[in-house]
């Protein structure tokens, strides 16, 4: 049965592990959904044995041998001389709240870690506008990766000569003499992932002014074909009826015109008739 030293000795033992495991602010470390994140944590000393926890159950071990949860079997990596916990394939589910708990001699020192997993970016949305002797060109991110509020970076460039505009920043100006041929492109970088977007500068049109004038064109030809159509709806219809009174009266005077011909023709021949009677009854005198 120990003394009376060996239980004090045992105490402040067991006190010293209480107070190393207290909760502590955690490290906030982000990742990328498929990319890597390493928590790494605080040793003073040679540790003996980690254990890595997240919320109250464990997940990665090492105790002269290397054990972990099924779940992340093959993903993540457990370095038994600093106990960095490395995930190599990070996944959205592993965002959450973790804790390493280090065994240095007869002491256990913790350290804390918050992580975040974030969605792979999107391609950015680009738009432009020539206004003020200039050209301005945005870079707008897609709704789900601003609803994230990570800030990311941003890196231009001219495509046909791959010559970069040191800007770093979601709009740029160009000079608007600039080749209106060419292709601006725009790589938005959160963390180790990165997204591009791409934009011809011949699509850029003076702000308020082009995009306008075809839209009041497109309102305005309902209200230029409607009428013009009625026109000349109205105008066959009526050189329709024309023709037809005009052909109705042909035939008409066509008509009247027969029995006038015939009577011509009758009188022509009783003429000629008489006529030969007259010279038969010269004759014949």
């Amino acid at each position: 049965m120990p003394g009376a030293g060996g239980r004090l000795v045992a105490a402040l033992c067991a006190l010293s592990v209480c107070l190393g495991c207290q909760p502590k602010p955690p490290f906030q470390i982000i990742g990328v959904d498929g990319k890597e994140a390493t928590l790494e944590p605080k040793v003073n000393g040679s540790l003996t044995e980690i254990s890595w926890k997240r919320g109250r159950d464990k997940v990665a071990e090492w105790d002269q041998k290397l054990w972990f949860t099924p779940s992340l079997e093959g993903r993540v990596k457990l370095d038994p001389t600093s106990g960095r916990l490395t995930f190599v394939k990070l996944q959205l589910n592993d965002t959450g709240e973790y804790r390493a708990e280090v065994l240095v001699g007869e002491e256990y020192q913790c350290t804390f870690f918050s992580l975040r997993v974030l969605d792979r970016p999107k391609p950015p949305q680009l738009n432009c506008t020539a206004t003020d002797g200039h050209i301005q060109v945005r870079c707008a991110l897609d709704t789900r990766d601003a609803a994230q509020n990570i800030t990311p970076s941003y890196k231009w460039k001219y495509q046909k000569s791959s010559k970069e505009i040191p800007e770093n920043t979601s709009a740029i100006l160009l000079e608007k003499d600039v080749d209106r041929s060419d292709i601006i492109t725009c790589t938005i970088g959160i963390y180790s992932a990165k997204a591009n977007g791409s934009i011809s500068l011949k699509d850029c049109a003076p702000e308020g002014d082009a995009p306008q004038k075809r839209d009041r064109t497109m309102l305005l030809i309902p209200f230029v074909l409607i009428p013009a159509g009625m026109v000349g709806i109205h105008c066959l219809w009526k050189c329709g009826v024309c023709l037809a009174l005009f052909q109705s009266t042909d035939v008409t005077e066509g008509a009247e015109a027969i029995p006038e011909n015939q009577r011509l023709q009758e009188e022509r021949s009783r003429h000629l008739e008489e006529g030969s009677g007259e010279k038969a009854s010269a004759l014949g005198s």
